[in-house]
């Protein structure tokens, strides 16, 4: 990637992430403006910490991340959140460049959203700081913290960085996520969940309560708890592969008069409609053997003069060494020139 893809990434993060927060922040801010106006009228000293605010609330961080991450999804990757961020250059999704770049746009555009909502808004004594409740201590806030933004990131993890036939339904997935996050968490610590969120309303209002720290060591903790975990289930998913594809060279059943191969990195590989009939003209294929198309598979097929044994042979070799790939090896051949 250049550096002006880079920069194009940063600004579209900018704005992403301050449209993010400007009408999160602005949405929390109207809940809790609306239940000063119901405490004032009923006297109720717990109206402030209602259901219907934490809802309200709730929805306003949730349904925001969900309609900008759609919008900037295909722009920067929608991250918001220097806790992603991190998550994703560990991952190796990221390249570092980009990511020290996404970081201070995440940064600034949550300075640059909590300083609007501010100028365009009354304060009426309302902060969108984030505190922790009375009750919590630093530990308490710390974990919880790292517990929801672990989830969050997951969340981003598994529905976006792992691409899918439902990858672009990702922004409601991750929306969702940051809804039931906040149901909980918002009460106890506010449910910052990213840095750039807390550091924002503390800038402009120049108050860093003395446990500020809580919220930027409870997701960065959480970041590597999520990244953690998903490491744990790539390499167990990939040994697991990696077994299935050896047992398949050994004793793999024939579709459509043809060996299908899974290779060792977990790709299944096949062979299309169109490229069986191309060698097999007025013969079909299997319904179980569609969806297995692989085209570096069809290309080398192509390149081995349609030749389907010493694919089979060839692929078999590279991913079964030490399993008696050679004495398969020469079974293909055999089976080659028989053919």
């Amino acid at each position: 990637m250049t550096l002006s893809h880079d920069l194009v990434a940063c600004i579209g993060e900018f704005v992403g992430t301050f449209l993010f927060l400007f009408l999160a922040e602005g949405g929390a801010k109207t809940a809790s403006m609306t239940a000063n106006a119901v405490s004032a009228a009923s006297s109720s000293p717990i109206a402030l910490v209602d259901s219907q605010t934490l809802v309200y609330v709730s929805l306003s961080f949730g349904l925001s991340l969900t309609v900008v991450a759609w919008m900037f999804f295909r722009v920067s990757g929608s991250l918001f959140n220097p806790a992603i961020s991190l998550a994703l250059l560990l991952a190796g999704a990221l390249p570092w460049r980009r990511c020290i770049l996404l970081v201070i746009a995440q940064f600034a555009g949550g300075i640059a959203a909590n300083g609007m909502v501010e100028a365009l808004t009354p304060t009426f004594g309302h902060s969108n700081i984030t505190t922790l409740a009375p009750g919590v201590s630093v530990t308490q806030g710390i974990f919880l913290e790292a517990i929801l933004t672990a989830a969050l990131v997951f969340s981003v993890l598994m529905l976006a960085a792992e691409k899918h036939r439902a990858t672009y339904l990702a922004p409601v997935g991750i929306g969702l996520t940051l809804f039931v996050c906040h149901l909980f968490g918002a009460l106890w610590t506010g449910a910052a969940m990213n840095p750039a969120r807390a550091l924002g309303p503390s800038v402009i209002q120049r108050s860093f309560p003395n446990y500020h720290y809580v919220y930027y060591v409870g997701p960065f903790l959480g970041s590597l708890f999520a990244l953690a975990f998903y490491i744990i289930l790539k390499v167990s998913n990939s040994s697991f592969r990696r077994k299935a594809s050896c047992a398949n060279a050994l004793f793999s059943t024939r579709l459509t008069g043809l060996r299908l191969f899974q290779g060792g990195d977990g790709t299944r590989c096949g062979f299309s409609r169109r490229t069986w009939r191309s060698f097999h003209p007025g013969r079909h294929v299997r319904p179980r053997a569609l969806g297995l198309y692989c085209k570096a598979y069809t290309q080398s097929w192509r390149k081995a003069n349609g030749d389907p044994a010493r694919v089979w042979r060839d692929s078999c070799a590279d991913s079964c060494v030490g399993i008696g790939a050679s004495s398969r090896s020469g079974g293909g051949r055999r089976r080659s020139e028989r053919g």
